[in-house]
């Protein structure tokens, strides 16, 4: 699925081919004047994002193929105008297709643990040994399907959204691959969201808060449980963790003797303190660089996760979206990326009482929510997600617009 001759290396940039066929053929699909005016926020996200592409290629003098090669990944939410044109049942279609595949990769998903083979992708896994014991090792797959939450949102609502055949067993599947997933952060989030749902839809009542509440506690000591007591050691890094450490002399710290929180706090803080040294790249960033960059070479941070030869990615993280965005986009650029969102949030909230939009605000609660422990939220194939959501508010708001227009004539 992928040509790198082509500058395809990703199979989502088969979505960028696409669009730039449709750019040519169809101009008008994007000259969508009514559209544009309703998203502003995507007039100014794309000017800052060009802008930014110029100086990190004139100013910061990161190659040109590096830089593009972030900006695309950035400029997803052109895909709004490829969705607009669909109406509000076919969108649907997409969703109720997104939840039925999603439900069979997590049951696929749950498998890998029973098999202990990647039966996904090939994402590492990680493999922790408790005791001696051949068979007491426990597998950690991190190749979750990616449109989980959302699907896990969708399958809160009971028969309100659509009908959709064995939704209990389809939820089961969903929920069995996050516990499975030992990733006791999305847990959280989930729950989370689930309690934000209960609020949205007006059922928090006093004795749904006491079941739910019970119902959630239960979860997370049963999960904590047979987790060997990740969430206690997670409360343990919080309450070790220091939270003065941005005086701390970078280059004296172990890597080894730090908490997953701690390892968060000072990976985001060195790349804090690192551009604001300098007005320009404080407010810019330092380019759209990756690792492999020149200029990557002559960073020189020492809080990152190894690379398998024994040094420390100088850009690229997992853990937190928050580091990589400061050396790529600067303040102005992390500014207009969370007003993108919360803009997005806002318009999704105005239409609550539908069970799409609720969907898209939970889904923007859990993506800001993870980003402080993923890159998820920068991902292509979420934004992409993300301007369906919009496309179905875009067509939502027309139609309601057709309507008080026809109430008033």
């Amino acid at each position: 699925m992928i040509i790198p001759a082509m500058g395809i290396s990703k199979t989502y940039d088969w979505v960028l081919l696409f669009t730039g066929v449709v750019a040519l053929l169809r101009p008008q699909v994007f000259l969508n004047l009514p559209a544009w005016k309703s998203f502003k926020i995507l007039t100014l996200y794309g000017a800052v994002l060009i802008a930014l592409l110029f100086y990190s290629i004139y100013i910061q003098n990161v190659e040109v193929s590096v830089s593009i090669r972030v900006f695309r990944s950035l400029i997803y939410f052109i895909t709004l105008f490829l969705f607009i044109p669909l109406t509000q049942v076919e969108i649907q279609k997409i969703f109720k297709l997104i939840i039925v595949v999603t439900s069979i990769v997590s049951l696929v998903y749950c498998l890998q643990l029973v098999l202990h083979k990647t039966l996904l992708n090939n994402v590492t896994s990680d493999y922790t040994v408790d005791g001696n014991e051949l068979n007491d090792i426990v597998n950690r797959y991190y190749n979750l399907p990616v449109f989980i939450y959302p699907v896990i949102f969708f399958l809160f609502f009971q028969k309100k959204i659509f009908s959709i055949r064995y939704r209990p067993v389809l939820l089961l599947f969903n929920c069995a691959a996050i516990l499975l997933s030992q990733h006791r952060n999305l847990l959280l989030a989930v729950i989370v969201c689930f309690f934000l749902h209960l609020l949205l839809t007006y059922s928090f009542k006093v004795r749904n808060l006491v079941f739910y509440s019970i119902v959630s506690i239960g979860l997370v000591i049963v999960a904590d449980y047979a987790w060997g007591s990740r969430f206690l050691k997670g409360f343990q890094d919080i309450s070790e963790s220091s939270l003065d450490v941005y005086h701390t002399n970078f280059y004296e710290i172990k890597l080894n003797e730090l908490t997953t929180t701690e390892f968060r706090q000072l990976l985001l803080l060195e790349r804090l303190d690192f551009i604001l040294k300098d007005n320009m790249s404080s407010i810019f960033g330092i380019g759209l660089l990756t690792d492999d960059s020149r200029k990557a070479a002559n960073l020189n941070f020492n809080i990152g996760m190894s690379d398998g030869y024994g040094n420390v990615t100088q850009v690229a993280s997992s853990d937190i979206v928050w580091s990589v965005l400061l050396l790529q986009l600067g303040l102005a650029g992390i500014f207009a990326f969370i007003l993108f969102h919360l803009s997005l949030l806002k318009k999704f909230f105005s239409k609550r009482t539908e069970p799409f939009m609720q969907v898209g605000v939970l889904y923007i609660v859990c993506l800001l929510i993870t980003s402080f422990y993923s890159n998820t939220i920068v991902l292509p194939y979420v934004t992409m997600l993300l301007m369906l959501f919009a496309a179905y508010y875009y067509n939502l708001s027309k139609r309601t617009f057709i309507n008080n227009t026809d109430g008033d004539n």
